[in-house]
């Protein structure tokens, strides 16, 4: 073990004597930000790496053009296995080849692993400054008098820095537009190599100038150079266009007050327009601030539209169009006028089983088939003590219907009577109260609306009325089953009667279609034992049947017949009553309805079958169910007289026999 601690002392001793810094020019590159041109300074990007296992401590590098160090750099500490970038910026004066030398650690101040990789030459091609620039063609349309822009583009594609100054030549056509009248924004610019700038070439044409084509030079100048492009203005005829710059113009507030509202009208065309202004709203009178006057070319008007206050107005909603017309264009915009009620329905309740929901503007409702729904609304006078006026002939209206149906034929309506300022029917013997009956066969995720009104005369026999919109959607059960009808004919058998049907509808009121149903029909007292099986049905659908049956030898007393309908979804049971007489009490036949339900549906649907009979086992005072025959009572009859007779001979043969013996 002593020997084995001493060689491993001796190995790392080793190590340590000769881990080295490594000296060079990583990846022997050098790099240029930019071509090196003569008459100017280059930039050197030379990158410098320690490939060596120790750090290098206080030594220079060198940088030589054709063997004549021109900058000498100290690095003070360079940690082992790095790297370093420096910039080293060079002069050339004039154009040539040049070799370039970086020297590691020239004074050989580092002891290093390698001394041969320090030093790395490459071969620079110092080239003459070339200037040049290049100029897409302009092509501008615009109309007499108006001043119109359009973009040049200039690219410096020389090897070096370039100032362009812009110029143009006057623009000829059927006349000649003087090279004043065109101008660039900047008139000169500054491009670093490969560097592209947009100018913006302004052209003011001159008013009452023909139609046509105007074609003309642009120059761009720089030090010893100049390229150019071509100019084209096409001046075309005005065209007038005009448009409202907003979608819909709204005034609202209370029909005592002063309403107003400002919309734009923007010229989009080329020629002035004078524009004329009216409106189509019904019983309103909108005035404008100025319902004539002249848009230029390219510039807007912004118009106040006033509504004066008036005790003769309605509070309601009234809309129509603003109409502009103007060089044959006519535009329009709809516009609502909001006069706003102080009658306010003030909160609605639904009521579904004692719960209940307070129903907003927008609400989405769910509700299910059979659900009794009760609303109550309660209204509100908005006047206020001091403007002193009361609300009379108040009426509340409640219209359902579904959501894609535009008539409204199921509705109710309540009386509130009169309130007076402030006061609302808060009390519940004042409150408008509607109820209505979900029915069973409506579909899962069928919508309804609802729309509640409420309207009302003030004392200034001014109108008031506030609207609310809801809606209600139909929320199945995925999986449910109802008995619609279940029913047993007659409901009592009295002393002498032994026949009875039972009548059975089943719906699938779920949104699920179900399969493979099974109905069971059970009393055990009475020998009933009916199965129906594999019964399928669609979400809507109905299945129905009769089933006639046989009942004799049985006790007097109350019988429970069960019906269940079942399967790996849902199950549904409900019962029904039979009452068997004692001979000699009053009865009364009639039919009994299904009594009570257990399961997860309340509802069902029917497909109709054909009657069934079930035997039982006959034995002492056991209840026995059996077929129902038709009896050949004629045939019975003369069997009766044939036996009548035969016994009749016999006697009488036995008595002749007797006697003269």
């Amino acid at each position: 073990m002593k020997k084995l601690t001493l060689i491993l002392t001796i190995l790392m001793a080793m190590t340590a004597v000769f881990a080295l810094p490594d000296l060079t020019v990583d990846d022997m590159d050098v790099s240029l930000v930019d071509p090196a041109i003569a008459d100017s300074n280059t930039l050197l990007v030379i990158d410098l790496a320690n490939n060596g296992n120790e750090t290098a401590n206080m030594f220079n590098y060198t940088v030589s053009v054709d063997n004549s160090v021109i900058a000498t750099r100290t690095i003070p500490v360079f940690a082992d296995n790095s790297a370093t970038t420096h910039n080293i910026e060079v002069y050339f004066n004039q154009s040539a080849t040049y070799n370039v030398t970086v020297s590691m650690d020239p004074e050989n101040t580092v002891t290093e692993e390698d001394e041969t990789n320090n030093d790395f030459v490459f071969v620079l091609n110092v080239e003459e400054p070339v200037m040049n620039v290049t100029m897409n063609d302009v092509v501008i349309s615009g109309v007499a008098g108006q001043t119109v822009t359009g973009v040049l583009s200039v690219q410096n594609v020389g090897n070096d820095e370039v100032t362009v100054g812009l110029s143009s030549t006057g623009l000829t056509g059927n006349t000649t537009i003087g090279s004043s009248s065109v101008q660039f924004t900047p008139q000169s610019t500054n491009l670093a190599v490969g560097q592209t700038k947009p100018i913006q070439v302004q052209v003011t044409i001159p008013s009452g100038i023909a139609d046509g084509a105007y074609v003309g030079t642009l120059t761009g100048a720089f030090n010893g150079g100049a390229d150019t492009s071509d100019i084209t203005l096409n001046v075309v005829p005005p065209v007038a266009d005009f448009k409202f710059e907003d979608s819909s113009v709204s005034l609202s507030g209370s029909w005592n007050e002063s309403l107003n509202a400002t919309f734009t009208i923007n010229n989009t065309g080329s020629a002035d327009v004078m524009v004329n202004l009216s409106e189509t709203v019904s019983d309103l009178d909108l005035v404008f601030d100025q319902d004539s006057f002249l848009v230029q070319a390219g510039a807007s008007r912004d118009v106040l539209v006033t509504l004066a206050a008036s005790d003769s107005l309605d509070a309601e909603t009234y809309t129509g169009t603003i109409r502009a017309e103007g060089a044959g264009i006519t535009k329009t915009i709809p516009v609502t006028v909001e006069l706003e009620s102080k009658l306010s329905i003030y909160d609605v309740d639904m009521i579904i089983d004692g719960d209940t929901t307070s129903i907003n503007e927008g609400d989405n409702e769910k509700v299910s088939p059979d659900e009794e729904i009760e609303f109550e609304v309660v209204v509100k006078n908005l006047f206020t003590d001091d403007e002193n006026v009361d609300i009379r002939s108040i009426d509340v209206k409640i219209e359902i219907d579904p959501l894609d149906d535009d008539d409204w034929d199921d509705s109710e309506s309540e009386s509130v009577g009169k309130l007076d300022p402030g006061e609302r029917n808060k009390d519940d013997d004042e409150k408008a109260k509607f109820s209505f009956k979900v029915d069973s066969d409506v579909r899962n995720d069928d919508k309804y609306q609802v729309l509640i009104t409420a309207t009302g005369t003030d004392d200034n026999d001014v109108e008031h009325e506030d609207v609310l919109n809801f809606t209600l959607e139909i929320d199945r059960e995925e999986d449910e089953l109802t008995f619609e009808t279940l029913r047993v004919t007659p409901d009592e058998l009295a002393c002498d009667e032994t026949s009875i049907e039972i009548e059975v509808e089943m719906k699938n009121t779920g949104s699920n279609d179900q399969n493979n149903i099974e109905l069971s029909i059970e009393n055990s007292k009475l020998g009933i034992d009916i199965e129906e099986d594999n019964i399928d049905l669609d979400e809507g659908d109905k299945w129905d049947d009769t089933f006639t049956l046989n009942i004799d030898e049985v006790s007097a007393d109350d019988y429970t017949i069960i019906v269940k309908a079942k399967n790996d979804d849902v199950s549904e049971t409900e019962t029904l009553k039979l009452t068997v007489k004692e001979c000699g009490s009053d009865s009364t036949s009639g039919s009994s309805d299904q009594t009570t339900s257990t399961g997860t549906t309340p509802g069902g649907v029917g497909v109709i079958g054909s009657d069934i009979t079930v035997g039982g086992n006959g034995q002492g005072g056991a209840a026995i169910a059996e077929y129902v025959e038709e009896v050949n009572w004629e045939g019975i009859a003369l069997t009766t007289v044939l036996v009548l007779a035969i016994v009749g001979f016999i006697g009488l043969g036995i008595f002749l026999v007797m006697r003269y013996w």
